[in-house]
């Protein structure tokens, strides 16, 4: 089912109990009831006015697109089968994942995190949690992460060296002096700009192709370097 991009205030799917694909994406929705829905396996209802969700009878959704609402929290502990999340844009502060060991792709940017614990979802391959609060992050169990934005945050360190099918590294606007960046050998692309990095050794990061660096760093072994986002 799909009704996107309409004004829908109100919408009643209590009837439409095999429905497993519904995207009712960028409407006036302000709530929506999916407790009769237990077969949905998709659902998008980004960019509407939503404040809270009930996933609690939808074991069965896989793909979850939330973006752009006003979720302050959202539990999904019993949404097992779940391996795409996208909840960027809302006003979430904690989000507790320890249960959806599936998720292959989590983007949770532009919210209010100030921490986040990953520690079970070790199929991670993509993780997108820029423009938060967060002061630190542990990623030593998501050896799968290949794409990784954690941009604009509060970090001080930031460690991967566990992280070694990284291709796609964005860790720009934080407060990280220190990037070792030797066991990342498949790195891409590199965004560590407005960062207090003073030495960067990028001799072991031969693929590496895309790189922006903060402007009064020194480069140990590296060809084409663009400081400080000055890309053209």
């Amino acid at each position: 089912m799909c009704c996107s991009y309409n004004k829908i205030k109100k919408i009643d799917l209590s009837n439409n109990i095999n429905l497993k694909n519904v995207n009712i994406e960028h409407n006036n929705l302000v709530k929506i009831d999916l407790s009769m829905n237990k077969n949905i396996e998709f659902l998008s209802c980004s960019d509407n006015k939503i404040k809270s969700l009930d996933f609690s009878n939808n074991l069965s959704i896989k793909k979850l697109f939330i973006e752009n609402n006003k979720l302050t929290k959202i539990d999904l502990s019993k949404n097992t089968e779940l391996y795409n999340l996208r909840c960027d844009g809302n006003k979430i502060k904690n989000i507790d994942l320890a249960n959806n060991i599936n998720i292959e792709e989590l983007s949770i940017s532009n919210n209010q995190l100030a921490m986040i614990d990953l520690s079970k979802n070790i199929n991670i391959k993509e993780f997108y949690c820029d423009h938060n609060m967060l002061k630190e992050v542990d990623l030593s169990n998501n050896i799968n992460i290949m794409s990784l934005n954690i941009a604009n945050n509060k970090l001080t360190s930031l460690d991967l060296s566990n992280n070694i099918n990284l291709s796609t590294i964005n860790c720009s606007n934080n407060k990280i002096q220190h990037l070792n960046l030797s066991k990342n050998l498949e790195l891409y692309s590199l965004d560590c700009s407005k960062n207090p990095i003073k030495y960067i050794d990028l001799s072991s990061n031969s693929r590496l192709d895309d790189l922006t660096l903060p402007k009064s760093t020194t480069v140990y072994k590296y060809r084409n370097v663009e400081f400080d986002n000055n890309k053209k």
